[in-house]
């Protein structure tokens, strides 16, 4: 069944937010206080049960070495964490975290990240480029490697345009509503208190 293309009015877990929000922020993440996506995650993740969780896109910038893995690891304390970027300098290892080299460009480099996960993941979330033809080559190639009863989700989706040059290439609610409401696959979109004033501050999720 293919759910809402846009949701504003959805619950969420208090508790299992304030330890995303708290997570988010010791981990330096633009995930918390900046976009506010411990809502949307609270409501996707409570009583969801995650035994593997890949991130692909784990960077702010070249030479910040901090990512959200942390957070997602103390979030899911019982869960292997993955992580992917195209920033081979960036990327480590620890005995619950995982990294490997992605190219979303490239359909080969993606399926070389599919090789290296142990099988099917219970929630894959791409943060990556932000743009919509990258996000939708990764998402094509990617989905298949959700476990059933899995999540896929896609973030930093533009709501409310301002004018800014960096819009011109980010990937919209409107581009992404447009291609999921044709693909017949169970999916919503997510705003988050912070949409208003962070324009791109939407997540989109598809069911598996």
């Amino acid at each position: 069944m293919k759910s809402n293309s846009s949701n504003i009015g959805y619950e969420y877990n208090i508790a299992l937010a304030k330890l995303l929000f708290d997570s988010f922020e010791k981990a330096l993440s633009d995930k918390g206080q900046y976009h506010c996506y411990h809502e949307v995650y609270s409501h996707i993740f409570f009583k969801r049960t995650v035994r593997s969780f890949l991130e692909i896109g784990l960077f702010l910038s070249d030479h910040v070495p901090t990512t959200d893995l942390h957070a997602w690891a103390d979030v899911f304390p019982d869960a292997k964490i993955y992580g992917a970027d195209r920033k081979k300098h960036l990327l480590f290892n620890t005995e619950k975290i995982s990294t490997f080299y992605v190219d979303q460009d490239s359909k080969e480099s993606l399926e070389e990240l599919k090789k290296n996960l142990p099988g099917k993941v219970d929630a894959i979330l791409d943060d990556a480029s932000h743009m919509f033809d990258k996000s939708i080559n990764t998402f094509e190639s990617m989905y298949e490697t959700v476990a059933d009863g899995g999540v896929y989700m896609i973030e930093d989706i533009l709501v409310n345009r301002t004018g800014a040059d960096w819009e011109k290439h980010a990937q919209s609610a409107e581009q992404l509503i447009d291609y999921f409401s044709k693909s017949g696959l169970d999916y919503e979109l997510f705003y988050t208190s912070a949409t208003h004033r962070v324009g791109d501050s939407a997540v989109i999720a598809i069911y598996k």
